[in-house]
This record gives C-alpha cells, structure tokens and sequence, in this order.
C-alpha cells in the first residue's frame, strides 16, 4: 500500500492519443491520495480486478454520491438523492420501477424510432457545408430520445433544446432549472390522466404506494439527465475518432456491420464516466490494501480499461478486440441502466453518419465560446482528415463525470 501524496503517475488514452486523448490514473495497487490544502483525500482503486471486487462490495456504499464531500449531506445539485445515490434495499426498489423501460427487449423497439430522429436531424443538415455537429446532432438526438421515452411532448422537448441552445454554454446540458419545470408539467399532467409511458408509469407507482412525491421527481430528473449527457460524450467521442482516422471513417463505410465493435472499443478507450465515487462504510480489503471505514473511495472506471492484465496492448483502439469485458458502464447493481440505448444510439449515429456523408472532415478548431463543439464539413471541404491539435481537449471537456446512471 503506498500512501504518499507524490502525483499519480498517469498515462494518455491512446488512439486515444489522438481526439479521445484523456489522462487518467496508470492502473497499479490501490493508494491514498491526500486532500489538497486540506481538502478531503481518497483512496484510488485503479487495477481491473480491483475495480470489479470495489463495485461489488456492499461495504462500498454508493449514498455518499450525493456528496460533493462524503462529510456531508447536502444532495448534489443535479442529481440529488435518488437512485445513483442509493444502496439495497432503497436503490432495489428504485431501479424495479424504471428497469423494464431499459431491458433488451423493450430498447430494441426503440431502434426504429431512434433511426428515425437520426435521419431527422441528419436530413436538416444535408444541405450545409460547415455546421457544427454538437449542436445540431449529437446533442439534440439523445435528448428527443429520453423525452420520447419519458412521455415529454415534442413541444416541452424543443423547450428543453431551446434552454440548452441558449444556455451560457451552449450543448453542455439542459439548464436545470428548465428541465424541473417540463418535468413537474408532464408529472402533473400523469396525475391527471394516465398514458403508458414511462412518467406515466412513475405516477402509477407513486399511487400504489410504491414511490413517494419527491422519489418521482428524482428518478425522473436522473434518467433525463443521465439519459442524454453521457450519450452527447459518447458519440462526440466517436465522431472526434473518425474525424482523426481517415482509415476508419473507410472501414465503417465499406463493412457498416464493424459499427458495433468500434463503439465497443471506443465505449474501453475513451468512456463516457472516468470513475465512480463510493464511501467505505467499514474497513475493507481491496487488492491487499485495508481501506478504513469512513473512506472516501474513487473506482477508475477508465484506468481498469486500460488495464495490460486484462487488455492486450491496452492503449491501442482496436475495433477488432476480442476481450470485451471493460467497466466503461460500471459492473454490478449499479450496471448502467441505458447501456444498451447509448450504445444503440451511439451505432445509428455513427454509421448512419459514415454512411450519408463518407467525405466528412473537419473544419477547425471550436470557437473559445463553443468549447463543446465539433465543427464539420460534411462533404469534404476540409483538411483530408487530421484533427485539429485542439480537438481532443475541447471534445474531453464534454465529460460527465462519476455517474452510474443508476
């Protein structure tokens, strides 16, 4: 166990040395960093085997999640106290409200509508020459996406994009404030008449006994929030990748089926949520270091992935990789609840992207006042493919950090 305060070492994603290019700590045993000037301190649990073992140990509690300092208990601001931020048996009751809207059987339905705002949003733009697709796709598609699944009416949804368009930075998210009120409106509406969707199902829950005012409100704000912002990073990233890689944009236009290993690949090199916050209750053992109870505990989701035990040549973005059991979507109770819609959101994306505009290329670097921006010419008016040496930083900007999206 090593508990000095000397830096992590950290090393670059690696094709992720180009647009996905992220820091993160080396996986190596399990540490303690001192808080800085007094701050709070963690412990850093970095090693593939050592993540799964910490995100399936009950004495890990997730609750302090809620907490930007695990002393305290004010609710985060954007998630507050729901199911992110909850153990068994709150979060077992919690998740068995929502789960069925995620299972495999009901997102594959989704595929059809999903392809079709894809086409949507890509069909307005078909006619520019340089837009920047953050904002006119990337953005606006996860968020049609949650809405429809939600039951939020077209109309409150372009409210929502409306809010974000205007938002002091631009595509960063729905302003908070704004999505509370759409959401008390459609939540309202559900106790005035029932509908079958899934604010619909919240209602009905909540009149069986099954979920209180406030647990309604919450799980709804979480699955808004979670339900768009991660995805934006994740295709983001994907676009970045391809914009980089003239040799894959290739591939994904050539053989349309690779689509699904290449978000696999870039879901390990280059995930969405780096790490997870989570509060030793007791002492714990992880990897041979005794963590004391009382801890605060940071799980590096992105570390494990980089892991030479477990991946071949881990800093390498391979799209053939045959070990697929990253942690980019956490392990355990606290497995992501959207995976299989990011991922499948993600796949229409890009490869209906490749497919429609083969010639894309970038068109420089964001506008300081964008930084959450990936300007494009779609028919290839660019630099014949080379990123601009900014991208990746502007681009990595557009994480959202530590959320299990359930």
């Amino acid at each position: 166990m090593d508990t000095d305060a000397d830096p992590l070492p950290r090393v670059p994603t690696a094709t992720c040395s180009g647009p996905l290019g992220q820091h993160f700590p080396e996986p190596g045993p399990v540490r303690y960093l001192p808080g800085e000037d007094g701050g709070v301190g963690r412990w850093i649990v970095t090693r593939y085997a050592d993540v799964v073992a910490a995100l399936t140990d009950p004495r890990l509690s997730n609750k302090s999640y809620a907490a930007a300092d695990p002393t305290s208990h004010e609710p985060n601001d954007q998630l507050g106290w729901s199911m992110v931020a909850a153990d068994p048996p709150d979060h077992t009751r919690l998740r068995k409200q929502v789960v069925r809207a995620f299972s495999a059987k009901q997102v594959e339905t989704l595929r059809p509508r999903v392809q079709r705002i894809v086409d949507e949003l890509l069909d307005a733009v078909a006619v520019s020459d340089e837009i920047d697709l953050v904002e006119t796709f990337v953005f606006p598609l996860p968020v049609r996406v949650i809405c429809h699944i939600l039951g939020i009416p077209r109309t409150a949804c372009d409210r929502l994009l409306d809010a974000a368009h205007t938002a002091e930075v631009p595509a960063a998210g729905v302003p908070l404030e704004c999505a509370e009120n759409v959401l008390r409106e459609v939540i309202d509406d559900r106790h005035a008449r029932r509908t079958d969707d899934l604010l619909g199902g919240l209602v009905t829950a909540r009149n069986n006994h099954k979920l209180s005012d406030t647990e309604v409100l919450e799980l709804a704000r979480l699955l808004f929030v979670s339900g768009h912002l991660t995805t934006v990073t994740l295709i983001s990233h994907g676009i970045a990748a391809l914009l980089d890689d003239p040799e894959l944009r290739a591939l994904l236009r050539d053989s349309p089926a690779h689509v699904s290993s290449m978000v696999d690949e870039l879901l390990r090199c280059a995930g969405p949520v780096p790490s997870v916050p989570r509060y030793a209750v007791e002492d714990v053992d992880i990897g041979g270091a005794v963590i004391p109870g009382g801890s605060y505990v940071a799980v590096m989701l992105m570390s494990a992935n980089h892991d030479p035990i477990t991946f071949t040549d881990p800093h390498a973005f391979d799209i053939h990789r045959r070990t697929r059991d990253d942690v980019a979507f956490g392990h355990g109770i606290h497995f992501c609840l959207g995976a299989r819609l990011a991922k499948m959101e993600a796949e229409l994306a890009l490869g209906t992207l490749v497919g429609r505009f083969p010639d894309l290329a970038p068109a420089g670097p964001a506008p300081d006042d964008r930084p959450l921006s990936l300007r494009v010419h779609l028919h290839g008016h660019g630099n014949g493919g080379t990123a601009p040496p900014d991208r990746a930083s502007r681009i990595s900007k557009n994480t959202y950090r530590g959320d299990d999206r359930g």
